[in-house]
């Protein structure tokens, strides 16, 4: 018989426990990474573009083809920059359009800035010397990285009335509305 072993709450602060047959795993939220048994803030860029179905042809029609390359050239183009942990890649098809989502993550104490992301992966693109199709392939990830989305997915639920989600370079923070102010930098709420 499974026991459910999240019911003794075994996560940190912050993480969500799933049950899995026989065991558990913790999940801090988007924002965070568990790092030595608790949930800790990390600095991540949240990417999303779509793939027409003209690049998405020969060997980039499977999914897990598509993730994999992505994955490497996040890798290879994010590796340079300090405090880079990991890359994340998600691919969906719907219809002839195949929707790519990525998140890269790095400690927070790295100070690396929306530029300096936007910038590695676009002069890794330029730089391209692989055969063609390759080239191609990776050309249509320029428009990757956005400035805002991680407050699209990741509403830290500022208070509306006094504050709005700011993306500070990788952080979600409850900037203050003019006339308000708060006493811990990430406070939710502003007086």
């Amino acid at each position: 018989v499974d026991v459910d072993k999240c019911l003794s709450n075994p996560c940190p602060a912050l993480a969500t426990c799933n049950n899995t047959h026989g065991s558990y795993f913790c999940q801090c939220p988007l924002g965070y990474e568990l790092e030595k048994g608790k949930c800790n803030l990390v600095r991540i860029f949240i990417g999303q573009v779509p793939l027409k179905v003209n690049i998405t042809h020969g060997k980039y029609t499977e999914l897990l083809h598509i993730e994999g390359e992505i994955l490497a050239m996040l890798d290879a183009s994010l590796s340079g920059l300090p405090g880079y942990h990991h890359s994340t890649v998600k691919a969906t098809r719907e219809a002839n359009v195949v929707h790519v989502s990525v998140q890269s993550t790095f400690s927070l104490a790295s100070n690396v800035t929306f530029y300096d992301v936007v910038s590695s992966v676009k002069s890794y693109i330029r730089a391209c010397k692989s055969p063609t199709e390759a080239c191609q392939f990776i050309s249509s990830l320029k428009p990757l990285h956005r400035v805002g989305s991680l407050c699209k997915q990741k509403d830290p639920e500022c208070d509306k009335e006094t504050s709005e989600c700011t993306d500070f370079d990788g952080v979600a923070l409850c900037q203050c509305k003019s006339g308000y102010f708060k006493y811990n930098k990430m406070d939710h709420s502003c007086r």
